[in-house]
């Protein structure tokens, strides 16, 4: 018998993957910032009830965490959701409920960097640079629900 064959998860490439906008401060005047709009929550993927979302978060999801070259960081990873703990290895593939995936999706800590640099009238100017990355990154082996792959860019669009 043929051993079935695991769908992979989109290619980081093609998905929109957020990334924190750098602030530079001027060499005179105040620092303004950026606009910002208050938004309704939604989960943007047209749930018409909180039953159906909370369905849609328990549903399996079959995933792999990868190892990582990184003596400092843990063969293990601990995950948890609403009192429930998981303790997962790296390089094993499991089968658990969506809402477990997301926060191992969601976990992308921001690293700041604060370089300073001279403009073109001689003026120091300091710019932050943000960078953020998956801490935990992994591959989805297996999701039956066909909006699985919007859930999942919809996750790592965000910051």
């Amino acid at each position: 018998m043929a051993k079935p064959r695991l769908k992979r998860s989109s290619e980081p490439a093609e998905m929109n993957i957020h990334k924190p906008k750098d602030v530079v401060f001027p060499t005179t005047g105040p620092v303004s910032p950026e606009p910002t709009l208050i938004e309704k929550a939604t989960d943007g993927l047209g749930f018409k009830s909180h039953a159906k979302l909370l369905a849609f978060a328990e549903e399996p999801v079959t995933f792999m965490i990868h190892e990582t070259s990184d003596v400092n960081q843990s063969r293990y990873v601990q995950v948890g959701n609403n009192g429930q703990n998981k303790w997962l290895f790296r390089g094993v593939p499991y089968t658990l409920p969506r809402k477990f995936v997301e926060q191992l999706l969601r976990a992308k800590p921001v690293s700041i960097a604060t370089p300073e640099s001279r403009d073109d009238d001689g003026f120091r100017t300091t710019t932050i640079k943000k960078t953020s990355a998956m801490l935990y990154p992994l591959t989805i082996l297996e999701d039956k629900n066909p909006i699985s792959k919007e859930w999942q860019a919809q996750i790592m669009a965000e910051g």
